[in-house]
């Protein structure tokens, strides 16, 4: 069995369907995969985590990116790389709890 894995090595040897030290976990990574906000809340009061200003994955879902301590805490293999909202296309606020996105 190998040794203690990187993330990205232990990631990227699951995907190649290759022999790893553990199975890699995800949290965060996809909209599947994420915490709403209160989960994330409860997470770091639960664990005595810093506070830290939420960063929103999707408005509709209320969901967020996991913040890193949470992620180091768990010790989670995978991180979210997302692309943003198109330029053109920027979400206007209809009321503060309304909006329209792309």
């Amino acid at each position: 069995m190998p040794g203690e894995m990187t993330h990205r090595e232990r990631v990227r040897r699951a995907i190649r369907r290759e022999e790893t030290d553990r199975v890699p976990i995800d949290l965060g990574s996809t909209l599947a995969t994420t915490l709403t906000v209160g989960a994330q809340e409860r997470l770091r009061l639960e664990f005595g985590l810093p506070e830290a200003t939420p960063r929103i994955l999707s408005r509709r879902s209320g969901t967020v990116i996991p913040d890193e301590a949470i992620l180091e805490r768990f010790d989670i293999d995978t991180r979210a790389l997302l692309l943003g909202t198109p330029e053109r296309r920027p979400d206007r606020e209809i009321s503060a709890t309304a909006f329209i996105d792309e």
